[in-house]
């Protein structure tokens, strides 16, 4: 027997180098377990008791399963020979099997030295044993042996797996990587003869403390998404759903889907078996569990399909249009403050009518639907501001006050439903202009300012306004006036923050430029967001267009191709061995991967010198401000730096310097900056999920019509809890870069000791939360 290689398919599998880890082969193996136990039980399902057993030790793995088992022809053409998969077939795919590509027995070479397959077959009881060495693998001469044995009559397979002398394992490491994705599983799976399966789907994902407040919906539909629905919510306004019965664009899909608020993850199954951490973006941070057969892995690693991603982003997005309007008259929703943001973001302000505001004197706790009931019988005021002469001067028992919250997305939507569906009056102290300062009086440094943030904002917002300078009430540094066109952009003088632009403008031009850009993106843009095109609806939907590239983000080009197919061209002709043309191939391939060295490490300060100061500047200018408009992790524009480059692919703050939690910053890979580089020239959100050996960055974009994640693939397994994060937008554009925030919590995964390398794989995409 001869070991046989479809080259077209093994461009692939090598480029990728997909089973680099003993994690990812342990995962790998007992997939292919569990695929030949669903196809035993679709063929006879009362007549066995199915079971996986996994022996773990240092140099070895050894996975027994009492499956469909292998005949010899199907050992010869399905395990032995890579590229040419036997779960592509009706049988096989009405079973739910979980693994599809067909990578067989090569994929265990890539860290081992010798594997044994022992398989009976369920179809002809012929018991048959294998064996191949790595050093000795060839296409030109027989390499893999094979023995008959006397069979047993217990169908089933063998494969053991002895790995090469660089690759120790570390038990209690594999044992807890393997559990995460087999606690689900139906059936008993033993590792190391401790039982780690058959756990139920909701202890991954259990409602917060009990439910207080609880709806069971059946047949509910939003968008083009119908489902049973679950609904739980707690005490403290924390939201959990279970969805399943579901259809997705008219097409049922088998399975459940379970999530809980703030988790920020999801952890994807398909028939019980684990595939991937992947993350979505939603308003409500949703994350859990989803075991759904349509969710199919990529070849080999632990991620998704894109097509998959959309699926489960599909799904949250509906599900939250689906509990809308649930919340909306439960006894919680003042508690909840992500339904409000999702309300004010889809201007669905109708639904919050069950929000209590205090009316003063008396403080009396109302909703906002009986605010709408009183003020047709009396006359009701309501306040933005924080003057409290200005708010004592409107109150009385006869014409009562609502102060309105300080804090968005709260204040926003107190107003917007007073204003809307209600005949409460506002009450006018709000920030004012109290005099203009004339042109003719602007001092130099007040014409550069009001110049360049003209041209900045013209420029890099697409937003053309008139400025000019006076005295402006609240300490507001600026007041924009948006109801005339062009707007009118108010500075004051008299204002801490541009007192230090003016004396900047003196002191260093340089870095006047710079810093009056970060004053635009910090300070002005939180307040003009909702007049700059590429915010709105339309404006997004427009550049929406031109992101529109159907790619593989893992296609390769002309000459990659070429260098890897010239390696399998040499082993075919027998001018290497398979080792080395294994080697030689992931040599090609490491295009696909980020490579960090300790020579690839500068600091921020080395490469852009003023960032930190600018940036401590505008957040003491922020905090000192009365203007309530501002809120943590909102869409902000990235950071741009266009006249600075750099080569560093991790950017390093001191401890001193950390800014929002952020240790260092992350070059974005050369093709997803070649690729997608445009996405970030937009406002967006930050946000993060981790958990195994995956980081993953999800963007939003300003609009919330579609956002962009960059999923990374660690060669080692993060030592912290799973877990994720809304974070400020601190992204950084340089001439010929895009930078990323690095959490303090994560940085150590990304950089490199001293002679080693850090190595990552990158997938990205784009995500279209709206179906």
């Amino acid at each position: 027997m001869k070991f046989q290689i479809e080259v077209t398919k093994i461009l692939e599998v090598l480029s990728t180098k997909i089973y680099d880890s003993p994690y990812a082969l342990l995962r790998e193996n007992v997939q292919n377990a569990y695929d030949a136990i669903l196809v035993r039980r679709y063929r006879s399902p009362e007549t066995f008791s199915p079971r996986i057993d996994v022996k773990i030790s240092a140099n070895s793995i050894d996975v027994t399963d009492n499956g469909i088992g292998m005949t010899p022809e199907e050992l010869k053409n399905h395990f032995w020979r890579a590229g040419a998969s036997g779960k592509n077939t009706p049988e096989a795919i009405a079973a739910g099997v979980v693994g599809t590509f067909g990578i067989g027995g090569l994929a265990n070479f890539g860290i081992c030295r010798k594997l044994t397959v022992i398989s009976e077959s369920a179809s002809n009881n012929i018991r048959t044993k294998c064996q191949a060495n790595r050093d000795t693998l060839s296409l030109e001469e027989d390499c893999i042996s094979e023995e008959n044995l006397a069979p047993l009559n217990e169908p089933g397979t063998k494969v053991i797996a002895e790995l090469l002398s660089d690759h120790i394992i570390d038990i209690a490491g594999a044992t807890n990587y393997l559990e995460t994705f087999v606690k689900h599983l139906p059936i008993p799976v033993y590792i190391n003869g401790t039982l780690a399966s058959m756990h139920p789907l909701e202890e991954s994902c259990p409602p917060e403390g009990g439910a207080a407040w609880s709806r069971d919906i059946k047949k509910i539909k939003a968008d083009s998404c119908e489902c049973n629905l679950k609904f739980r919510i707690s005490e403290s306004g924390i939201v959990w759903i279970e969805m399943d019965s579901i259809i997705l664009n008219e097409n049922p899909i088998k399975g459940r889907v379970l999530l809980k608020q703030g988790i920020g993850q999801i952890m994807a199954f398909t028939s019980g078996f684990g595939l991937a951490r992947t993350g979505v973006y939603s308003s409500y941070s949703f994350g859990g569990v989803a075991n759904l057969e349509v969710l199919q892995p990529t070849a080999g690693r632990e991620s998704l399909t894109a097509a998959s991603v959309q699926v489960l982003q599909s799904l949250v997005s509906s599900a939250e249009q689906m509990i809308a309007p649930i919340i909306a008259d439960s006894p919680y929703v003042d508690m909840n403050t992500s339904f409000m943001g999702w309300a004010a973001k889809r201007n669905r302000y109708e639904l919050l009518g069950n929000l209590k505001v205090a009316l003063l004197p008396t403080d009396k706790k109302t909703t906002l639907k009986e605010i709408g009931d009183l003020s047709t019988k009396l006359h009701i005021n309501y306040y933005k501001g924080v003057d409290e002469s200005v708010a004592s001067a409107f109150t009385s028992e006869e014409t009562p006050l609502i102060r309105i919250s300080r804090s968005n997305p709260r204040a926003r939507c107190e107003v917007e439903y007073l204003a809307r569906y209600t005949k409460a009056s506002l009450v006018s102290g709000e920030p004012q202009v109290l005099k203009v300062q004339p042109k003719t009086a602007w001092n130099r440094e007040e014409a550069a300012l009001a110049f360049k943030l003209g041209q900045i904002l013209e420029s890099d917002y697409f937003l053309k306004v008139k400025v000019q300078f006076g005295r402006i009430t609240h300490n507001l540094s600026l007041l924009i006036k948006d109801d005339v066109k062009p707007p009118i952009l108010t500075l004051d003088s008299n204002n801490t923050a541009i007192k230090n632009l003016l004396q900047c403008y003196n002191s260093d031009f340089v870095v006047f430029n710079k810093f009056t850009k970060d004053f635009v993106r910090t300070i002005v843009f939180p307040r003009i967001s909702h007049l700059v095109p590429s915010s709105t609806r339309e404006g997004a939907e427009a550049f929406l267009k031109r992101l529109r590239r159907q790619r593989d983000v893992f296609e390769y080009d002309v000459t990659e191709i070429k260098r890897l197919d010239d390696v399998i061209a040499d082993f075919v002709k027998g001018k290497t061995t398979f080792s080395k043309a294994i080697d030689a191939a992931l040599v090609a391939a490491q295009k696909q991967q980020q490579v960090v060295s300790i020579q690839d490490i500068q600091t921020v300060a080395s490469v852009m010198p003023d960032i930190v100061e600018s940036q401590r500047v505008l957040i003491r200018s922020q905090s000192e401000s009365e203007d309530v408009s501002y809120s943590a992790f909102e869409a902000k524009p990235a950071l741009h730096r266009s006249d600075v480059e750099t080569e560093a692919k991790i950017l390093v703050l001191d401890d001193s310097e950390i800014m929002y939690g952020f240790k260092g910053l992350l070059r974005l890979s050369d093709k997803a900056y070649v690729d997608r580089a445009d996405f970030f020239f937009q406002p967006h959100f930050t946000e993060m999920i981790w958990g195994g050996q995956r980081i993953i960055y999800i963007f939003r974009h300003a609009a919330g019509i579609f956002g962009f994640y960059y999923d990374i693939q660690l060669n080692e397994l993060l030592s912290i809890p799973p877990g994720g994060h809304s974070y400020e937008t601190m992204t950084v554009i340089l001439k010929n870069s895009v930078f990323l925030p690095i959490p303090s919590t994560l940085f150590q995964y990304f950089t490199p000791r001293k002679k080693e390398k850090k190595r990552f794989d990158v997938r990205y995409d784009i995500l279209y939360p709206e179906s």
